[in-house]
């Protein structure tokens, strides 16, 4: 039996569409593939360019760091040539760019470089040489940079010539007598005397001629002294004493019959230091049995003599001047009896605190610290004909001698320099001073 033909016909129109229905699913899917296609290759894209942003972000935090360290080390490396060179102070350039060193050795990248700057607060590099000032190290590293800045101040080591007994910066002339020291000697030029004149020391280093008797080893090593104004530095922190407070002894000013010290002075106020200073104003001036426990600035004196019994101490400086100094006749005793003058008050009590208010104590004359003239020095028989003795050293710029003279060593003020005797070109990165700063111009 044959289907009608309209039955077969419908079939035909069902099958025709469901044709046509599937065929939009087919392009659906094609529209989805391709769109999940983009979203991966997005995320792909989106994950490489992040990755890429993280590792530049990385490589820049990386160079970042390494220029600060880059900076730190320049600090280092900068404190250690200025504290080298003695005249940094006269060409310091304040303020400006030192210029670029390469720093490929530290880095191993030929992008990198250091440089500093260097700065006094008060603007003046040479108005005192122990100024603190303020030092900027700079690194950089391919793009990155990084200043770093802390303040310089002065290490406080000895001065060069504190190393030796005696230094004196031209002659040495010693007459029928003995220079004898325990530490080494240094002579910026000749070293003479009579037939009968003796230098003893481990070493004495002579910049010229020697013509006199030596006990220990000569050799012709370069004078070794400092470069700052001494006598400067401790009149800046002297109390002044006026010439014109000062007692006459044989038609001349002197201190005479007093105690000095930084809680007694009989001329005026008191020098928490102990250090005073005397103008003399082209005069003669002495200094006399007297007990005197500090430092004393002497300026623009004719001759400076220190005679009869001194008891002289200082933890450091004892005489610093600019003039001639001349030892004669020192005695051995100095006698409050017959100075008329209590020199262990509770205010300055001698030794290890022997202290009283009677004028019964007598005291052996002793010389303690550091004598220090830009002049010269002479000495002469002390009263008793015994040998004069300084527990220290002495600087002087010629040395004559016509009396037996000893020093000895004074290691007290190698461990306790103060600034006015301490080296001003060694330098040292103040404690707490290093904080981070805006790099400056290094153009």
């Amino acid at each position: 039996m044959t289907k009608p033909e309209h039955a077969s016909f419908q079939q035909h129109r069902w099958k025709t569409r469901r044709r046509i229905a599937r065929m939009p699913r087919r392009g659906y899917l094609y529209i989805a593939v391709m769109f999940t296609s983009l979203v991966v290759a997005g995320m792909i894209a989106t994950a490489v360019s992040l990755s890429t942003s993280r590792w530049k972000s990385l490589a820049g935090d990386a160079d970042r760091q390494a220029a600060l360290r880059l900076a730190e080390s320049e600090l280092q490396r900068a404190v250690e040539q200025l504290s080298q060179d003695s005249y940094w102070r006269e060409s310091a350039l304040g303020g400006q760019f030192n210029g670029w060193i390469s720093a490929e050795v530290f880095s191993g990248r030929a992008d990198s470089r250091t440089g500093f700057v260097v700065e006094d607060p008060d603007g003046d590099f040479l108005d005192d040489p122990f100024d603190e000032v303020l030092l900027t190290g700079i690194g950089q590293l391919g793009n990155a940079s990084a200043a770093v800045r802390v303040r310089l101040r002065s290490a406080q080591s000895p001065a060069r010539f504190l190393k030796f007994g005696v230094t004196i910066q031209n002659d040495l002339q010693i007459d029928s007598a003995v220079l004898s020291c325990e530490r080494d000697i240094q002579v910026g030029d000749d070293c003479i005397g009579s037939s009968d004149a003796m230098v003893v020391t481990p070493r004495l280093s002579c910049g010229g001629d020697i013509g006199l008797s030596v006990r220990g080893t000569i050799n012709s090593d370069a004078l070794d002294d400092g470069t700052h104004d001494v006598v400067r530095w401790f009149a800046s922190q002297a109390t002044e004493i006026p010439l014109a407070m000062l007692p006459y002894r044989d038609s001349e000013r002197a201190i005479n019959h007093a105690l000095l010290s930084a809680q007694d002075n009989p001329y005026g106020p008191v020098n928490e230091q102990g250090i005073y200073h005397i103008d003399a104003q082209g005069t003669q001036l002495t200094i006399a049995a007297s007990r005197i426990q500090g430092t004393l600035v002497i300026t623009n004196s004719q001759r400076i003599r220190i005679t009869d019994a001194i008891c002289w101490e200082s933890q450091n400086a004892a005489l610093i001047t600019d003039s001639p100094v001349l030892f004669d006749a020192v005695g051995p005793l100095l006698d409050e009896a017959v100075c008329g003058t209590n020199f262990n008050p509770s205010s300055t009590p001698y030794g290890a605190g022997y202290q009283n208010s009677t004028l019964s104590d007598r005291y052996s004359t002793v010389f303690r610290g550091v004598f220090y003239s830009t002049n010269n020095a002479y000495v002469l028989a002390t009263s008793n004909r015994e040998t004069l003795a300084i527990t220290g050293s002495l600087n002087v710029n010629g040395l004559y001698l016509w009396a037996d003279l000893a020093i000895r060593s004074f290691d007290e003020v190698l461990a306790n320099v103060p600034l006015g005797l301490s080296d001003p070109n060694r330098l040292e990165i103040a404690p707490g001073s290093y904080y981070r700063t805006v790099t400056p111009p290094t153009q």
